[in-house]
C-alpha cells in the first residue's frame, strides 16, 4: 500500500517490518503441525517496509473517534490490537480468529501462554463487533463470544 498510495504505515513488530528483525518462530500445537505445515510453504515472503510509526500499545490513533492501540503480544512480540471505544469495534489482527463459527485463540503463537492471556485482555474491552484478520467479522454478541473463549480455554 505504501508503494502505490504512499500510505501511512503504522506497525507493530516495527523491526520485522522494516527486515531488521526475524520474525518469532511459533511454538505449535501437536494439531497445529500439519496445519502449518501445509501452509507456509504457500506464504510469499512478505517484502519489507518502511515504517512511519511504531505501535507498542497505549496509543491513541486519529480515527474512529480516537482509536486505541492494546499490546497483546503472543501471536508475536510486537502484536497489537486496534479498538474504537466509541464503536464498540475490535480490530484483532492475527491474535484471534473464526472458524468454522466458532471464535478462537490465533493460531501459530510464539508464545502461546501471552496470547491466552492477550485474549483475556481483548475480551476484558468487551467489544460489540469483532474484525479478524483471518475469518468474517463477528456482529453480535462479540463481547459474550470472546468471554466464552476464555472460559473454555481456563
Amino acid at each position: 500500500m505504501r508503494a502505490w498510495h504512499g500510505a501511512t504505515v503504522y506497525a507493530g513488530d516495527a523491526d520485522v517490518v522494516r527486515g531488521t528483525a526475524a520474525p518469532g518462530i511459533p511454538r505449535l500445537a501437536d494439531w497445529e503441525v500439519e496445519i502449518f505445515a501445509q501452509v507456509i510453504p504457500h506464504v510469499p515472503p512478505a517484502p519489507v517496509c518502511a515504517v512511519d510509526v511504531e505501535l507498542t500499545g497505549g496509543e491513541v490513533l486519529d480515527f474512529g473517534d480516537r482509536a486505541r492501540v492494546i499490546a497483546v503480544p503472543g501471536h508475536t512480540e510486537g502484536s497489537v490490537a486496534v479498538f474504537l471505544p466509541e464503536h464498540g469495534v475490535l480490530f484483532t489482527g492475527d491474535t484471534i480468529a473464526q472458524s468454522q463459527d466458532e471464535v478462537i485463540l490465533g493460531v501459530f503463537n510464539v508464545d502461546p501462554e501471552r496470547a491466552a492471556r492477550s485474549l483475556r485482555t481483548q475480551a476484558d474491552l468487551e467489544p460489540a463487533v469483532l474484525c479478524f484478520g483471518h475469518g468474517p467479522p463477528v456482529t453480535e454478541h462479540a463481547a459474550r463470544r470472546l468471554r466464552d473463549l476464555v472460559e473454555r480455554m481456563e
